[in-house]
C-alpha cells in the first residue's frame, strides 16, 4: 500500500491568538483593520481572533502587507508552536516553512507556480 501524504493543518485557535497579537502589536484596532479590508462590519475581524474562521487569502494578503510579515507567517500549523517551536509533547518540531516549499505567486496575473516538490 502506498504511503499517504500528511499536510499540515492550520491551528484556528493559536492563528486567531496569533493574528490578534500581531495587529495589537503593530498599534491597530480592529475598526482600522476593517477599514483596511473594506469590510462592512467588524464581526470578521473578531471571528479571526477567535478561531471561528480564517481570514480569505485576499485578506491574508493585505494584512501580511499591513503587518509587515509573510502570509505563511500569519498561520499557526496544529503541530507547532508560534514562540517556543516545541511540540505540545515536548520534542521539536519540524518547522513549517521549510516542510512544504514555498509557492510562487506571480502577482500581476494571479497565477499560482508550485515548486516540483509539491506536485508529485
Amino acid at each position: 500500500m502506498a504511503e499517504r501524504n500528511t499536510y499540515p493543518s492550520i491551528d484556528m485557535i493559536r492563528t486567531g491568538i496569533h493574528l490578534k497579537n500581531l495587529i495589537v502589536q503593530k498599534g491597530y484596532a480592529v475598526k482600522d483593520i476593517q477599514n483596511m479590508l473594506n469590510l462592512s462590519c467588524p464581526q470578521p475581524v473578531y471571528r479571526w481572533f477567535k478561531g471561528q474562521i480564517l481570514p480569505s487569502v485576499d485578506h491574508l494578503f493585505v494584512l501580511s502587507k499591513i503587518l509587515g510579515v509573510h502570509m505563511e507567517e500569519l498561520l499557526v500549523p496544529k503541530d507547532e508552536l508560534p514562540d517556543s517551536g516545541q511540540q505540545q509533547g515536548g520534542c521539536a518540531a519540524r518547522p513549517f516553512r521549510h516542510s512544504v516549499p514555498k509557492p510562487h505567486i506571480a502577482l500581476r496575473t494571479g497565477i499560482i507556480f508550485l515548486p516540483k516538490e509539491v506536485r508529485e
